[in-house]
């Protein structure tokens, strides 16, 4: 798995920095002086470009995810629970840079329509376009703003998940631990009786040698009676 993480990481690394790349050189273009004409088809060319190595990336990444899922359902079950969670967390940091991508290529693609209209258009239409354009960036960094918020909340989520997965592994093993006291309670019992039983034995097997020892006692007595009766006799 660690190897997988590994890979998944360097893609996605790849993929936030081709997305950067493809907004930077959006940004560049919209506060340019160059005629938007040749400067627009560059900036939009370019954009596209990183928008495509940013895309096999988070095809990579997706891959990458699969065979994680593959592997996870080979795993003893307390690992098996971890690469659970692990894998909730990338799926969504995908599902994130995709949104971004989204984001980006619908940016690249207004900036290409506004500047083919920028070439028909006389300069003040143009400008309501630059201010036009300025307010959508405007609008994107807001709605960046608002998927930090939400990754921020989703991460507090994932850490409560986490806490709550600790407390119920933390129950079980303390479940475990009383039924382990308690066998080891019912085992003292089973010895405790099995040593008294062993102690009647002993006291039986006691009273029986000293009963056996009187009878041979007695035995001894009776024929020597019987040899000094005859004797006495003669």
């Amino acid at each position: 798995m660690e190897a997988y993480e590994n890979d998944f990481r360097l893609v996605t690394n790849a993929a936030s920095r081709s997305l950067a790349s493809a907004l930077s050189n959006l940004e560049v273009g919209n506060g340019g002086g160059v005629s938007s004409g040749v400067t627009g088809s560059v900036v939009a060319s370019g954009s596209l470009s990183h928008l495509d190595h940013a895309e096999e990336s988070l095809e990579e990444a997706s891959a990458i995810l699969a065979s994680m899922d593959l592997q996870m359902h080979t795993l003893p079950e307390p690992k098996k629970r971890e690469a659970e969670r692990m894998l909730r967390v990338y799926r969504a940091d995908l599902d994130q840079l995709r949104g971004e991508m989204r984001t980006t290529r619908l940016a690249v693609q207004r900036k290409t329509k506004d500047d083919e209209r920028e070439e028909l258009l006389p300069a003040n239409a143009v400008q309501s376009l630059q201010e036009r354009s300025k307010l959508v960036d405007a609008t994107q960094r807001l709605q960046r703003t608002t998927d930090r918020i939400h990754d921020s909340r989703r991460m507090a989520a994932e850490t409560e998940m986490v806490g709550a997965n600790l407390l119920e592994d933390l129950g079980f093993q303390r479940t475990t631990i009383s039924r382990t006291r308690d066998n080891l309670g019912t085992m003292d019992d089973v010895l405790t009786q099995g040593r008294g039983f062993i102690d009647s034995m002993a006291r039986r097997n006691w009273i029986n040698r000293i009963v056996l020892n009187g009878l041979g006692a007695v035995a001894i007595l009776a024929c020597l009676f019987v040899i000094v009766s005859k004797f006495w006799k003669k």
